[in-house]
C-alpha cells in the first residue's frame, strides 16, 4: 500500500492522472483505481476477487480471495492474498472501495482484541512536514513511528509532530495505552520483499 504522505507528493509531482493497480506476485495485477474514480475495478475477464468474512460467507467486507481464470500453467484458485477490503456493487457490478491491507498487521491490544491500522495510518493527514512514516509495534503496550521530515515544510518542529502523534493516538485508543518510541530517518527503507507498509506488527 502507498502511504497518504507519498500519494500526496506522488499527485504533486506526476499530477492527478495516476492509476493505482492493486494485485499481488501471484495473482498480478487484478483491479485497478483509475484517475477520479473512488473504487477499484476488478478486471472481472480476467480474475474473481471474492471478500470473505470470518465465518467464511461471502461479505461487503474481509478477507480478500483471488482466483485467476487463465493463470494455466500454476493456477491460482481461491487464493489468500492476505489483504482485507470492502466493497460496494454499482449498477450489478462489484467494486473494490478500500483495501485494509494484511490480515496479520492488525493493532494488537492488551485484552486480546485487534483492530485495523486503517485509523492510525489516516493520523499523518492532520499535520504537514511528514515526508514518509510506519508504525511498528514492538510489544504489547509499545508502538515504534518512523519518521522523515519533509525537508520543504519544517512548519512544525520535530517536537510538535511528535506531540500531535501522542495526542492523536490518545484520542484514538480513548487513553495512553502505548508508549511511542519515535525514530527520525532519512529515509525509510521497503521491507526484504520490496514492499512499503505502513504498519508492521513484530509480536
Amino acid at each position: 500500500m502507498v502511504d497518504e504522505a507519498t500519494r500526496r507528493m506522488l499527485l504533486d509531482t506526476f499530477g492527478p492522472g495516476l492509476m493505482d493497480a492493486y494485485g499481488c506476485n501471484e495473482t498480478g495485477s487484478c483491479a485497478v483505481k483509475l484517475p477520479g474514480m473512488d473504487s477499484f475495478y476488478v478486471y472481472a475477464d480476467t480474475h474473481v476477487l471474492n471478500l470473505i468474512d470470518e465465518n467464511g460467507n461471502l461479505s461487503d467486507e474481509g478477507r480478500v480471495i483471488g482466483t485467476t481464470l487463465y493463470k494455466k500453467d500454476f493456477p491460482i484458485i481461491n487464493y489468500e492474498i492476505g489483504d482485507t477490503a470492502t466493497s460496494e456493487t454499482v449498477d450489478g457490478l462489484r467494486f473494490i472501495k478500500t483495501i485494509k491491507g494484511r490480515t496479520n498487521d492488525m493493532v494488537k491490544h492488551a485484552d486480546g482484541t485487534e483492530t485495523s491500522a486503517t485509523e492510525l495510518m489516516k493520523i499523518p493527514n492532520g499535520i504537514t512536514g511528514i515526508a514518509q512514516f510506519r508504525y511498528v509495534q514492538t510489544a504489547i503496550d509499545e508502538i515504534h513511528i518512523l519518521l522523515v521530515q519533509d525537508p520543504g515544510d519544517t512548519s512544525h518542529s520535530r517536537e510538535e509532530i511528535e506531540e500531535f502523534y501522542n495526542r492523536k493516538v490518545e484520542d484514538l485508543y480513548g487513553r495512553p495505552e502505548y508508549k511511542l518510541v519515535f525514530e527520525w530517518m532519512d529515509e525509510i527503507p521497503p521491507d526484504e520483499n520490496g514492499k512499503m507498509r505502513c504498519f508492521v506488527r513484530k509480536i
